[in-house]
């Protein structure tokens, strides 16, 4: 708002006036122009949770520090192991009052009056501030973190929560985004730094903080959080019809803004900038609002620029003032969660499923087969630590940490798998059937591929003028990612072989707008389009969208469904075979036989691994000498190995919409109170609720009993039992918002996407799938308006499979997470006949992890003529390389970097991975050192034509082969043993032969053999891995 204004507002509101109309940005612009006027602390109350939330987010991206939140004590309601921002908000809130600063806290008004505070009057709030070099007594910080109330832990991943190991102290307070972490050399804090708790890694450091607890108090009478301020000024923020009236309640006085919204919905950018110029044109005063630097603006548009958020612009006559919203100008959206910790970036890699063994699973080993894992062991024949398997007859197999890759855990179709027994040809004999097998799928795949590389039969017409109003209609901004995938699709098709490209990316991410880029190009050189969907919900959603988008650019735009009653559908396929239509949208129902598709230029395929097996096969058969364009959320591993042989072409859409916000996930139980709240909140806001209740039997139930609670709301059920016409009816209803309430099946599991629908609750939430739940949430969160999901589950204890895919749910919230959504899911549920209904048996045999690498290095052996290959050396350390309990006590934690060090692929990663482990848990002993050297020394020779290397505490034996790599070996032996290097006592030639040498090195006492082997790695005239 403009200065003058706001000044004329907040002075209105001191004197006791409420400001009416008002949106919840300018709401949020008086606000923060207010609190540092006042003298005291400002309470804000609203009567509904989502209002509530939404101001506060609009007032903390711009002052982090003044503003609040404290929502209702939903403790009660929230199942043991999930946690809930409502706890974290709470407690922030409580923490702020003792702060130099003015704090306004905006609240649900009856949380605010509720006597659930277990404090006394006038507690104290204690400051904690650690330094760098402060000297501080271990034990006094460990005694006070009990008494505030924190849990002890062996990682610290949750809000309060601390864990101590060695000479690292990490502490999660719940008011915190991320964790820290205390490094002490003796009671001196050497380090203090900020860490993700998922990677456990540090982000930044830092040289104090300051932390803010009270003791939790036992036998004391709860109090307000009212007067836990000392009664501070509190304001109320009523809606009145689409807008709201701000000011202090007991006034009745109130101050005419004249507000108006100014709509700019179903505009592109293009146009929103003429209206907004051409209403202010007409208005006195112009206010841009945003975050952006806009000086350039000033001159040319604006009278003030105003730093603020607005969701939208709006108008007033009474003052003749426009407030611009960068939003609708820019088309820049603006969200900054409370509680999204700070990450530390990793390239995404497939965690290996080693990591998540424990006691009892099943597990693999490639030789000999499948048995039980019984957790880290000691090697009762060398006293080393191992991976002990049991088989069946009692027989046991120990495995060196040092050779994780032959192991992984059992994922198959079955949950229990028959025990191998050792000594027997039974898991070989398996081994090889599955191999067979694999080389016939492989065949297939290369078969498909090879038909792909044929030239297309005709070819299309270039870009034109024309070709750039898809783009120029395009009401959002491109994000970088979707761009490319526009861009590579338009060269595919510019090309003379026809297209087989996968675009892969998050729900709602704009695949589909990717589509829509190249169904216009095929229609511009007079070819159809068809567009494959599994169900009809989501073909009918399609359908929406692209006749939104092309029809009025004269593009013929037909749907073949089971809503389209028999007689249309008879029309539209003598349209079809008289080529009058552009783009035939459907399910299924276009493979049948009676729906002729010629002319066809571009086939377009919506996750093509949901349609079953009789489908998938005339699938394949029209997809022959034609563009093949596939999209998918969640792709299936088949398909992600294929693109990495170069098979298929794949482009990945990664980043969301910059309007799109990560969906607020909690996992409760069932309540009828905290439906009915959430059901209220959301409707309050003016926007729709699915609530999916997934028994057809008592739906009729659930629809009555939410009907009578909101008399005044539309209830409605939908399900796939209902009449094609009714489906149909009241999914459109749905989407015009015609109704309130939606208590649905999982038919909306694909389709429906209405950005006014920003709620979900889904009811036995324990009973679904962890992709299903996925595709579910994705429902929500379309629009720029924060979207919640709640899971709902009975009052009594989850198994383990459930907590599991709730937890990941919960866990991951943010954009973009679908694919390690969907591998998580296959790890729960089990693999299945993910690989088509003939290899389920085989997956069994062997567990998917072993099948999928057996087929990625089939297809790499079909694909190459031949492999290029080099054994590595064979390295035998007799010098001490472990972890001890000592430095890594928890044994999960201890496998995981075990594999992560085996894993190592060049030297920069160890060099990563020694970083990492002195930050986590401290400077490592000499048996760590060792085997992160041992990693660098398997690196450095493991291209080299070096056979065996023995490594002792005082020599070192390599044995090198004459006709490797085709070298002279009496070269690299007159080098080596022309060094004189002064660790070296001696270098002598044993059993030496025509094919080969061993060189033994003896080395002075005291020098480490696996730092000798990197020093000298040059000797041998080997390229080292960078």
């Amino acid at each position: 708002m403009s200065n003058s204004l706001l000044k004329t507002l907040s002075g209105e509101v001191l004197e006791g006036k409420s400001v009416s109309p008002i949106t919840l940005g300018g709401a949020s612009l008086l606000l923060l122009r207010l609190v540092p006027k006042m003298d005291k602390h400002i309470f804000v109350q609203i009567e509904d949770h989502s209002t509530a939330s939404d101001l506060f987010t609009y007032c903390f991206m711009l002052n982090n520090e003044s503003f609040c939140f404290f929502p209702e004590d939903d403790s009660g309601f929230t199942v043991p192991g999930f946690s809930t921002e409502n706890q974290r908000y709470r407690k922030e809130a409580i923490l702020k009052r003792d702060q130099a600063i003015t704090c306004c806290v905006i609240g649900v008004g009856s949380a605010i009056h509720k006597k659930t505070i277990p404090l006394n009057r006038g507690s104290k709030i204690e400051k904690l501030v650690y330094r760098e070099g402060q000297n501080i007594e271990r034990d006094d910080v460990l005694n006070k973190l009990i008494g505030f109330g924190y849990g002890k832990a062996d990682t610290t991943r949750e809000p309060g929560f601390f864990s101590s190991r060695g000479d690292i102290l990490d502490i999660f307070p719940y008011h915190f985004k991320n964790p820290f972490r205390l490094s002490f050399d003796f009671n001196v804090i050497e380090k203090i730094s900020i860490y993700d708790p998922l990677s456990q890694v540090s982000i930044k450091n830092v040289s104090s903080l300051a932390l803010f607890e009270h003791f939790e108090k036992q036998n004391v009478d709860n109090i307000t959080l009212m007067e836990h301020y000392g009664f501070p000024t509190v304001l109320s923020l009523k809606a009145n019809g689409d807008y709201f009236s701000i000011g202090k309640e007991q006034n009745k006085q109130q101050f005419q803004t004249g507000f108006r919204r100014l709509s700019m919905k179903n505009l592109v950018q293009e146009h929103r900038l003429l209206k907004i110029k051409d209403v202010a044109s007409r208005c006195n005063t112009v206010v841009f609002v945003g975050v952006s630097e806009a000086p350039a603006l000033r001159g040319l548009l604006f009278d003030e620029v105003e730093k603020g958020y607005i969701p939208s612009s709006y108008l007033s006559d009474k003052f003749s003032t426009l407030y611009v919203s960068e939003k609708d100008l820019l088309s820049k959206d603006r969200f900054l969660n409370r509680w999204s910790y700070t990450k530390h970036w990793v390239q995404q890699e497939a965690e290996s499923s080693v990591l998540n063994l424990t006691a009892g699973d099943f597990i693999v080993h490639r030789l000999f087969g499948i048995g039980i894992f019984i957790g880290i062991v000691e090697n009762k024949k060398n006293g080393k630590e191992s991976v002990g398997i049991n088989y069946a007859d009692n027989a046991r197999v120990y495995v060196s940490l040092d050779q994780l890759s032959l192991i992984h855990k059992y994922i198959g179709s079955r949950k229990e798998p028959k025990i191998s027994t050792l000594g027997t040809k039974k898991w070989k004999t398996g081994v090889e059937k599955t191999r067979e097998e694999i080389e016939i799928v492989a065949n297939e795949i290369i078969q498909n591929y090879t038909k792909t590389t044929q030239k297309r039969a005709f070819k299309y017409e270039a870009e034109n003028s024309l070709y750039g109003e898809p783009r120029r209609s395009f009401p959002y901004v491109e994000t970088p990612d979707q761009a490319k995938a526009i861009e590579d699709v338009l060269n595919d098709l510019n090309a003379e072989k026809p297209m087989d490209r996968l675009v892969c990316g998050d729900v709602g991410f704009g695949k589909t707008e990717v589509a829509v880029r190249a169904v216009f190009k095929v229609f511009l050189s007079k070819k159809l389009s068809v567009f494959l969907c599994p169900t009809t919900i989501l073909s009918d959603q399609h359908f929406r969208t692209l006749t939104k988008r092309l029809s009025g650019l004269g593009v013929s735009i037909k749907q073949i469904t089971r809503f389209i009653s028999n007689k249309k559908q008879k029309e539209i396929i003598k349209k079809l075979k008289n080529k009058e239509v552009d783009l035939l949208i459907g399910t299924h129902r276009i493979l049948s036989r009676d729906v002729s598709i010629s002319n066809l230029g571009l086939l377009i395929i919506d996750e093509e691994h949901r349609f079953g097996v009789k489908h998938k096969e005339q699938i394949r058969s029209i997809k022959e000498g034609v563009d093949v364009l596939t999209l998918t959320a969640t792709p299936i591993p088949r398909t992600l190995q294929q693109s990495m042989v170069g098979i298929k072409k794949i482009s990945t859409i990664r980043t969301p919409p910059e309007s799109r916000k990560p969906i607020i996930t909690t996992v409760q139980y069932f309540d009828w109170k905290l439906i009915n709240r959430k059901i209220k909140d959301e409707t309050a806001r003016g926007g729709q609720v699915y609530f999916l209740h997934n028994n057809t039997f008592t739906m009729p139930l659930m629809v009555d009993k939410i009907r009578k609670k909101f008399p005044y709301l539309s209830v409605v059920g939908l399900s796939g039992q209902m009449k094609n016409d009714e489906i149909e009816k009241r999914s459109n209803m749905f989407f015009d918002g015609k109704i309130d309430v939606l208590v649905c099946t999982t038919i909306i599991e694909s389709g429906i996407d209405v950005s006014n629908a920003n709620c979900i609750i889904i009811n036995d939430s324990q009973n679904f799938g962890l992709s299903q739940l996925y595709q579910i949430r994705g429902r929500v969160g379309r629009g720029s308006a924060q979207a919640y999901c709640m899971l709902l589950v009975p009052s009594k204890k989850l198994e383990k499979d459930a907590f599991e895919k709730l937890k990941a749910l919960e866990q991951n919230t943010s954009l973009g997470s679908g694919y390690k959504i969907s591998v998580k899911d296959l790890e729960i549920r089990g693999a299945g006949s993910i690989f088509g209904y003939k290899q389920s048996g085989h997956i069994a045999s062997v567990g998917y992890q072993m099948y999928c690498d057996m087929l990625a290095e089939e297809l790499v052996k079909k694909k190459t003529s031949e492999i290029q290959s080099c054994e590595p050396a064979n390295i035998i350390c007799s010098v001490t390389t472990e972890i001890s309990p000592s430095y890594i006590e928890n044994p999960s934690a201890r496998l995981s970097y075990y594999h992560k060090i085996s894993s190592v692929v060049n030297l920069p990663s160890v060099d990563k991975l020694e970083g990492e482990l002195v930050d986590v848990f401290g400077q490592f002993p000499c048996g760590v050192n060792n085997l992160l050297n041992l990693a660098r020394v398997k690196l450095l020779y493991s291209i080299s034509g070096i056979s065996k290397i023995n490594i002792s505490e005082d020599a070192v034996s390599i044995i090198i082969c004459a006709n490797e790599k085709a070298r002279e070996m009496g070269s690299v032996v007159s080098n080596v043993l022309a060094y004189s290097g002064e660790e070296v006592e001696g270098v002598y030639l044993k059993d030496s032969t025509e094919k080969s040498v061993r060189i033994l090195f003896n080395l002075k006492k005291g020098l480490s053999p696996l730092s000798f082997l990197i020093k000298v790695v040059d000797l041998f005239n080997y390229k080292t891995i960078a």
